[in-house]
């Protein structure tokens, strides 16, 4: 095992049995595609948070990128970013709110983006690759029957090592949030400040124009020929 990941699995093991309290699974399909196009909703709430991670967001639904082994619990803190990344003490005690059957109100959500090679990069502004990513966070972003609205926490969804467009996938997000009926997105920028400026400029802007959906799918359709 290597020695930054030593501590955390550790302080992993150190942790007591949570009695009481359930987990539940669940996997979502689409039957029915959205036609972008011809939509007439207007774009959701949007909020930049510079600093926090996307896990420190209690009370959301959590968006998980490209995670094999997703847990439901935070036990270590740390810092960096792959080969930067290092244990940096254990998780202070959080009570954390509970639904009626026992379960922490934060929800996690796993998508994962597409993956474009280097040669492959410019694809991504397709018809066919826009609409694939817009109709998977649809879904993952969708309010089930019976539940209520919460915000959802996301960042920069397979911009990373799967090469995504930092502000097409934002705009992707933003989009499938809105048309699933979600209040507000948080948006996790990490420190990155010029992220930060974009973001909140790209937003400011769209919202003066007030245009709905159809509007935005054919602007974003263009953009790899803008």
């Amino acid at each position: 095992m290597h020695p930054k990941l030593f501590p955390t699995t550790w302080a992993t093991w150190k942790k007591p049995e949570k009695e009481n309290q359930i987990i539940s699974f669940e996997r979502r399909v689409i039957h029915d595609k959205v036609n972008w196009a011809s939509s007439s909703t207007k774009l959701t709430n949007v909020q930049v948070e510079p600093t926090k991670k996307i896990e420190e967001a209690h009370g959301t639904l959590q968006v998980d990128f490209a995670n094999k082994r997703v847990g439901t619990e935070q036990f270590s803190n740390y810092e960096g970013y792959g080969r930067s990344f290092h244990y940096a003490g254990p998780t202070k005690p959080i009570n954390f709110e509970v639904d009626n059957l026992g379960r922490i109100r934060t929800q996690i959500v796993v998508m994962d983006a597409l993956h474009f090679k280097p040669h492959e990069i410019e694809s991504q502004f397709e018809r066919e690759k826009i609409d694939r990513e817009l109709h998977k966070a649809f879904v993952a972003f969708v309010i089930p029957n019976g539940e209520t609205d919460i915000p959802i926490a996301t960042g920069n969804w397979g911009s990373g090592a799967f090469n995504g467009d930092l502000e097409l996938k934002f705009l992707i997000q933003w989009m499938a949030a809105s048309e699933a009926g979600r209040g507000l997105v948080v948006y996790h920028t990490i420190g990155d400040a010029m992220q930060t400026q974009a973001i909140k400029f790209m937003e400011a802007y769209l919202r003066k124009k007030n245009a709905s959906m159809e509007s935005y799918t054919r602007q974003l359709l263009a953009t790899k020929n803008g």
